[in-house]
C-alpha cells in the first residue's frame, strides 16, 4: 500500500514548513538553518519533542535522533539501515527525487505537489523503504537546501534563516 507524505510551507515572514502524513497528521516541524561555509544545520521536531537534526550540504546530507546516525545521502548513494540504496535528487530545482532498491524497484518518489497545497508530495510502501522518516527527511531537507540556494540573494529566508514559499 502506497504512503503519502507531504512537506508543507506556509507564511512569508515567518515560514513554517510541515512534514505531514497520510491523514493530514503532523509529522515534523522543520527548520533550515543559515548557511555556513558550504552546509546548513538543519532540525525536525516531533510533536512528542523528539528532534532530528541533519548536516546539509550540496553532495552530501546526514540525518540523526539522540546522537545516532539514521541515514545518510552522499554522491547519490542514500545508507539506511545498513543498506546502501541509489538515490536520484533533481538539482535543478524541480523538486524531484527517487530511491531505487538493490533489485532495481523504486522504493520512494518526490515529486512537487498542488500549488498551493503542498511543496513536495513523497510516496513510497512502508513496507519496503527501511527507516522512512529518516529518508524522507534526508530528501526533504537536501530538496529545502538545493531550493535555497537557488533563492540566495532574494528575500526569502528573511531574519529566521528558514525556507519560504
Amino acid at each position: 500500500m502506497t504512503t503519502r507524505w507531504t512537506v508543507t510551507a506556509r507564511g512569508r515572514l515567518r515560514t513554517v514548513i510541515e512534514l505531514r502524513g497520510d491523514d493530514d497528521e503532523l509529522l515534523s516541524t522543520l527548520k533550515l538553518g543559515s548557511r555556513r561555509d558550504d552546509h546548513r544545520v538543519a532540525e525536525a521536531t516531533d510533536p512528542d519533542g523528539r528532534e532530528w537534526r541533519a548536516e546539509v550540504g550540496i553532495d552530501a546530507v546526514a540525518v540523526g535522533l539522540d546522537g545516532r546516525t539514521y541515514a545518510t545521502l552522499d554522491d547519490g548513494t542514500l545508507t539506511v539501515a545498513g543498506k546502501s540504496l541509489r538515490c536520484t535528487v533533481s538539482r535543478t530545482g524541480a523538486r524531484t527525487a527517487k530511491v531505487v532498491g538493490p533489485a532495481g524497484r523504486t522504493l520512494l518518489t518526490a515529486a512537487p505537489g498542488p500549488k498551493g497545497r503542498s511543496w513536495v508530495v513523497f510516496e513510497f510502501d512502508r513496507g519496503e523503504l527501511p527507516q522512512p522518516r529518516a529518508v524522507v527527511l534526508v530528501i526533504a531537507f537536501l530538496l529545502l537546501h538545493l531550493d535555497a540556494e537557488q533563492l540566495k540573494g532574494s528575500s526569502w529566508a528573511g531574519n529566521n534563516g528558514s525556507f519560504g514559499g
